[in-house]
Formats: C-alpha cells, structure tokens, sequence
C-alpha cells in the first residue's frame, strides 16, 4: 500500500478497473483487513501500566529498538536529531516543529549514523512524563548514546543538544560536535563578538572544550571536543574555503535526515489510523525498511534502490499467498502414500 497509493483504504477491494488491485485482493479479504486494523493492539489494557504514556506500544517498541542495536555496530561518527510522525488529531504530548515537513505530529528522537541507519529511538511524551536530571536536551542524548559511551566515538548534534556541561559530561573517551546557540550558558564572552564574512575565533578551555566562531553569511558559533578538529580554515573539495569542523559536521549530520527521506517517498501511514499504530507502522514498514536496505546496501551481493529492494520484499511475503499448493496434487500423493504402505503391509502379511 505504500507503493500503490490509492485515495481510501477499501479502494484497493474495489471492482473499478481504476482502484483494482489484484496482489491484495489474493493476501487478505478487505473485512478481515479492517477488522485486524480495528482491534490491532500492542498491549494487554488489563496488566498494562497505565501512568505510562506510552503503555499501548512499549513493548513493541523496545523489541524493535533492540533489534536494531543488534544489527549493526556503529562506527565511529554519530548524529542525534529529531523526527516527526504526522498526527493532527487530540494528544497531549502533540508537538509542533515549523521547520519539519510535517508540522504537527508524534516527536522521535533518533540516534543515526551518518548514512541513514537509525540505532536508537526514544518517543516524546511530554515534560511531566519524565524525571529531569539537568536538561530535557541533556537527558535525551545521555539516554540514547546508552552503551556506546567510552568507545571514541563523535556525538554530532545541533543546537537544540549542543551545551558546554553535555560537552564536559561526554569528554570521557566519547566526543561531541554541534552548533551552539550564542546566549547559551556557559560560553565565552567572544560569543556575542561582532565579526566580519570570513573571521573566525577559536578558544579552548581547561576541560578540552573548544569553541569555535565562524562568520560567513551569517555567524556560526560551535562548539568541539575532538583532537582531530583544529578550527582551522581548509579548502574543501568544491573550492570552498570554511573550518574543518564545518565540513565534519555537515557530512555527518545528515543521517537524521536520510532516514526521514527514505522513509518518506513510499508511506503507507493513513489518517484513520490511532496515534500509537501510527508511530508502529512509521517504525516497521519506513525505519526497519531503511535499516534493512542500509543493511543489504553494505554488505548484500546486488544493489537495489529504495523502491526495487521495497518490491522484492513484497514479492517474498505475498510467495505463499500467491501460489498456494494445489489441494488435489495434495490429495493425490496422499492416496498415492496410503495405497503404496497398505499394499507393503498386506505383503508383509502374506
């Protein structure tokens, strides 16, 4: 369904040579469909804790996150960022990010690699759900790096994560890079330092931290506890001169974004459908898909794109429903076997 795009769910039953759609008319009945899609729950309402927000998908969702942490090792450029499952209906820890796609929905918060491959999800469920330790920021990125802490790795986050105490907190063997806002706490008075197109500032503390502001159309400050970041300016390879840290930054922090893309060409999200089997479906059939296609991309014998690679899994889950095995061939080798061990058995009597 997220190939085949039709205007209402019951049009892919429909008899209209227009809607008509053979393959899912062999796989399911529609009322079978709409029934499954109806009464489909992930939870057990009776034993489930209800103070939790999330209690309806919990489970699921940490069956899911824990496969994909199993899956694939991450190397050693990470990104955190944020992403929106669309939901305009009634919900309590509804969120609005003008500068997504879809402004209003489900927020998710998404621990990458740089090439698309989502490691770690944590749902949003508003402020009073959980305890907070320092920040809200703070506590997302110390929650989902988990166990990937005292490895070497690069934490890249944008401004929204990015503070000198996360910063000092992460220096143990585990580095961060991200843009920082200029009246964050904590920095240096050459934050808020009028600059000209090309300056750039460098400053680095006690702890490792590095500060780092750059004025090219506009100033840019970061902030930088990696040795192989110099905050110097290079020239990179379409002749263009900024910081080193600048061009780490941009091509590792786009996994978020590679994700959502893949994710968004081919969704089968409908509007009929409850919040929580919303965020589920979005996590099996766009997340798991993109993960499993990274996964054969990488280390598969062919290379298929997002669409051939959604086809040949459609074409393997519908293999059964499509040829099912013919019941009179069935019958037949049946009485073929009773007759063949009756005539053994009445030689064994003779």
């Amino acid at each position: 369904m997220g190939v085949v795009q039709v205007p209402e769910l019951r049009l892919y039953w429909s008899k209209k040579a227009m809607y008509t759609n053979a393959r899912i008319k062999k796989a399911m009945k529609r009322d079978r469909f709409l029934a499954i899609l109806k009464y489909l729950h992930f939870s057990d309402n009776a034993t489930a804790r209800t103070e939790d927000r999330l209690h309806k998908l919990r489970n699921v969702v940490d069956k899911i996150v824990r496969t994909f942490k199993d899956a694939v090792k991450p190397g050693k450029n990470i990104v955190i960022d944020e992403s929106m499952v669309p939901w305009k209906g009634r919900l309590s820890f509804r969120q609005y990010i003008p500068g997504k796609r879809h402004k209003y929905g489900i927020k998710l918060y998404k621990l990458c690699l740089p090439d698309g491959y989502t490691c770690n999800v944590h749902i949003y469920s508003g402020k009073n759900e959980t305890r907070i330790v320092k920040t809200h920021s703070h506590d997302v990125v110390m929650k989902l790096i988990g166990d990937l802490l005292f490895k070497g790795r690069i934490l890249f986050t944008d401004s929204f994560y990015t503070s000198v105490p996360l910063a000092k907190d992460l220096t143990k063997r585990t580095y961060i890079c991200g843009t920082v806002k200029m009246n964050r706490k904590f920095l240096p008075p050459q934050a808020k330092q009028k600059q000209k197109r090309g300056d750039i500032i460098s400053l680095e503390n006690r702890s490792g931290v590095k500060f780092l502001k750059w004025t090219d159309k506009r100033p840019l400050c970061m902030l930088t506890t990696s040795s192989s970041h110099n905050c110097t300016i290079i020239r990179g390879k379409d002749d263009k001169l900024k910081p080193d840290t600048v061009f780490s930054y941009n091509s590792a922090k786009k996994g978020v974004d590679i994700s959502d893309q893949m994710c968004s060409y081919y969704k089968c999200l409908r509007k009929t459908v409850k919040w929580y089997r919303k965020v589920v479906m979005e996590l099996i059939c766009g997340t798991s898909l993109v993960n499993a296609w990274y996964i054969h991309k990488k280390w598969g014998t062919k290379r298929y794109k997002i669409l051939k690679f959604r086809e040949k899994i459609i074409d393997y889950l519908l293999k059964s429903v499509e040829n099912p095995p013919n019941e009179e061939l069935i019958v037949n080798r049946r009485k073929k076997h009773f007759l063949s061990s009756y005539q053994g058995s009445a030689r064994k009597m003779r």
